[in-house]
């Protein structure tokens, strides 16, 4: 009652409550990840193709360079080697654009799934509202981001001095270099500077996923009473529930006892356990459980087969493996055959007219 009064969200989100925040576009999302896989990506991916684009637009503009005085160089011949420009370098350098946009598309995928919401698009006026502004500038979400954001740029700061501290210390051999010595070392320096960067906003983008992810899941908990609201909302009120499961149960137990009227004999264990038993030879390959039941269920079977004088046999084996191994409506299993058969015999040798009728059935079989 106190977690009540107080309105605490104690309780788990149910999934009914994260399917909602979902079509709300109420997802986990960092836009850090997304953008630090996408940089690490694009670095991956001039690593591996780097070579190749300069190499073919390198052969192309050689060849520009080498036609371009060669005459006439009029105004169709310009848009002419134009268009050649933009065809060779788009075919090196549209893969690599490609690339980059599946990659994207995949981290934010992975991130939140396919999630597609209208809601965010429809018009909230109370966002134009400036105190509401006012009090999510200055609520503790936005102090908790502040403080992060500050924490990843001293930490990107420290980590970015050590780094290029170490570079400009392994630079000092250059001096024995040519010019091209040079500018490939520093060029190769600059990249593996730019990837170690990259990697620690990957490591730094992951620990602000999982940050929102424990804030999201934070947002979507629950109240006790917001849990039994729900219940109430989608399955129905508990109370009427448990009444209409109260009456299902009370319909299956009149069924059962209508049953035992019919059934040709109860074995009991004797007081603990009953279950009757109906054969039809004509119909049935083995005799069917209709009732059974423990205690005063049991009670109450022997009850109304003794006001309907129904044979009571005691056998307590048979009667704890019976009700062990079959339901209400179940054939008996083949190994129980034998000795309910021996039960079957011995009723119907003290009712001769039962067991006439009996002979005769399975005669016409």
């Amino acid at each position: 009652m106190a977690d009540d009064s107080r309105g605490e969200r104690t309780e788990a989100p149910t999934p009914r409550r994260r399917q909602e925040a979902r079509e709300r576009g109420n997802v986990v999302r960092s836009v850090d990840l997304g953008s630090a896989f996408f940089l690490l990506g694009a670095f991956l991916l001039l690593y591996f193709m780097g070579s190749r684009i300069l190499t073919a637009l390198g052969a192309y503009e050689e060849k520009i360079l080498m036609d371009i005085d060669r005459p006439p160089l009029d105004v169709s011949s310009t848009v002419r080697l134009a268009v050649d420009m933009v065809q060779a370098s788009g075919g090196v350098i549209l893969p690599f654009l490609i690339a980059l946009m599946v990659l994207g598309v995949a981290v934010n995928i992975l991130q939140t799934g396919f999630v597609f919401s209208g809601r965010s698009l429809t018009p909230d006026l109370g966002r134009l509202n400036p105190l509401t502004g006012f009090g999510r500038l200055f609520s503790a979400q936005s102090g908790m981001r502040l403080v992060m954001s500050l924490l990843k740029i001293v930490v990107i700061g420290v980590v970015m001095f050590w780094i290029v501290r170490r570079e400009v210390e392994g630079m000092m051999p250059l001096a024995t270099l040519d010019a091209w010595g040079i500018l490939g070392a520093i060029s190769s320096a600059i990249f593996f500077t730019a990837m170690k960067m990259a990697l620690l906003l990957v490591g730094l983008a992951v620990l602000d996923y999982l940050f929102q992810r424990w804030q999201h899941e934070k947002e979507l908990r629950m109240t006790k009473q917001e849990v039994r609201d729900e219940l109430r909302r989608y399955e129905g009120d508990p109370q009427i529930r448990q009444r209409r499961l109260q009456l299902a149960r009370q319909l299956a137990r009149q069924r059962m006892m209508k049953a035992v009227e019919k059934a040709d004999v109860v074995i009991t264990n004797p007081t603990e356990l009953a279950i009757a038993l109906h054969y039809d030879p004509a119909n049935m390959s083995a005799p069917r459980v209709v009732a059974k039941g423990a205690r005063l269920m049991a009670l109450r079977i022997r009850q109304v087969a003794s006001e309907h004088q129904i044979p009571i046999v005691e056998r307590k084996p048979l009667a704890q493996a019976l009700f062990a191994a079959c339901k209400v409506g179940d054939v008996i299993p083949e190994q129980l055959y034998k000795a309910v058969a021996e039960v079957l015999s011995f009723i119907y040798g003290l009712d001769p007219a039962r067991g006439q009728k009996f002979a005769q059935a399975g005669a016409a079989r």
